[in-house]
């Protein structure tokens, strides 16, 4: 489910009013948490659940839509982090269904609206796998804009859409987001995410390679999909990598 926030920034205060109410206690509830597990975090000044409103004190800082390599590895340690202290709570076999279910779904969709014929085995083979090697964490919605640095400080924005995923779909996000940034430099980073994850299946694989692919085509037909703001650069950016890693997975005939 997604949903548009209005958002009003002054110069002290961050006040952000939601569609769907569900969102406001998604970021409640996610804020308190986070703050709890150690994460820096706007402070909350006051919230409406009537109005359904929630004004935040604005973090001041460096904020990025194409984060800097040395930003880039300090917010890939900070999503090891996240696995690390609240993934490895989620239920795993709902997600999993949901997670494999949707990737199959966002594929199929993508290859059909862009009139490109599918490989249905070596998708099925795809989701076989990811399913075998499948390790629950949390998405946060990791996209540069939703950072904020303060000398060595990070601030973390944005927890009205924190649910179960995949334990690289954040990083895909995130990653997907960087502009000009190869397939072969995300795998490097990707290594490094996993190094720092601690789970003995979190290893990088010839295989964890390509369920991570296919994390980066999911992430980019969702924010197709569901991000109506989308910059027509950015689409056609994100529709010229999914087919260049549907080809590298295979699934095109």
């Amino acid at each position: 489910m997604h949903n548009k926030n209005k958002v009003l920034i002054s110069d002290r205060h961050v006040i952000k009013t939601y569609e769907d109410p569900v969102r406001l206690e998604c970021e409640l509830t996610n804020i308190a948490l986070f703050k709890d597990l150690g994460f820096l975090i706007p402070k909350v000044i006051s919230y409406d659940k009537a109005e359904q409103t929630i004004t935040l004190e604005r973090v001041l800082g460096e904020n990025y839509d194409n984060l800097p390599t040395d930003k880039l590895q300090v917010v890939i340690t900070l999503l090891s982090e996240i696995y690390n202290k609240l993934g490895k709570t989620t239920d795993y076999e709902p997600t999993k269904v949901k997670y494999t279910k949707t990737v199959s779904e966002n594929i199929s969709t993508f290859c059909l609206q862009n009139n490109l014929s599918l490989n249905i085995p070596a998708l099925n083979t795809l989701l076989m796998k990811l399913e075998s090697d499948f390790v629950s964490s949390v998405f946060k919605d990791a996209k540069p804009a939703n950072w904020v640095f303060q000398g060595d400080c990070v601030f973390m924005l944005d927890f009205d859409y924190v649910v179960p995923s995949y334990l690289t779909a954040d990083l895909a996000q995130m990653l997907g987001y960087q502009i000009g940034l190869s397939f072969d430099s995300m795998l490097k980073y990707l290594n490094s995410f996993l190094r720092q994850v601690s789970n003995p299946n979190a290893t990088f694989t010839p295989q964890t390679c390509d369920l991570f692919a296919a994390a980066v085509i999911n992430s980019h037909v969702s924010s197709l999909k569901h991000n109506k703001n989308l910059p027509e650069d950015v689409r056609n950016r994100f529709t010229e990598v999914n087919i260049h890693l549907l080809k590298y997975l295979h699934l095109l005939n």
